[in-house]
């Protein structure tokens, strides 16, 4: 990618550096997949009895996509609908009768919280939107499909020529 930005560029490497091109290019990639939540990754995650889980177990974190519990889809909710609802839902709990989780919410950007709550520690499916890792100077991977790279190439013509402004920023922008 590194290449085709130097080409587009009339540069060699000597005007635009190889670290600056590729803080770009990851820039750029980190604002397409969040924008488009286009990459995911599924693991399976301890939730620890009657506590509000921290997400920082998942990797490259962006967004979650899906829970999963014992093969059952946990619908997203949020704290102000359960406090609407039943405004001691702090204290439910899983149960016989209630052997699954039903919802869940985020706390904040990197908390989860379920309701009813474990008594134990349960293992989650969870399926969150990620981001690839950081293309170093000497990388041209940027981990996303040949389609979605031309996108992240435009975002890098134009921001590595945006502190020039006027005629080179209008030739990057067309």
């Amino acid at each position: 990618m590194r290449q085709r930005v130097w080409r587009q560029l009339d540069d060699d490497g000597t005007y635009h550096t190889p670290a600056a091109v590729a803080a770009v290019l990851n820039e750029g990639v980190r604002v397409f997949c969040l924008l488009t939540l286009c990459q995911e990754r599924t693991e399976t995650v301890a939730v620890a009895a009657r506590q509000i889980t921290p997400v920082s177990a998942l990797t490259r974190y962006l967004s979650v996509l899906r829970i999963e519990h014992d093969g059952w889809k946990v619908r997203p909710s949020s704290i102000r609908d359960w406090t609407a609802r039943q405004s001691d839902w702090r204290v439910e709990v899983l149960s016989e009768e209630q052997p699954r989780f039903l919802e869940y919410a985020t706390a904040g950007w990197n908390q989860l919280v379920f309701f009813p709550a474990p008594v134990v520690e349960q293992s989650l499916q969870i399926t969150w939107a990620t981001y690839p890792a950081a293309m170093s100077a000497n990388e041209d991977e940027s981990g996303l499909v040949l389609e979605d790279e031309s996108a992240i190439l435009r975002w890098a013509l134009w921001r590595l020529r945006l502190p020039e402004g006027g005629a080179e920023l209008q030739l990057a922008a067309a």
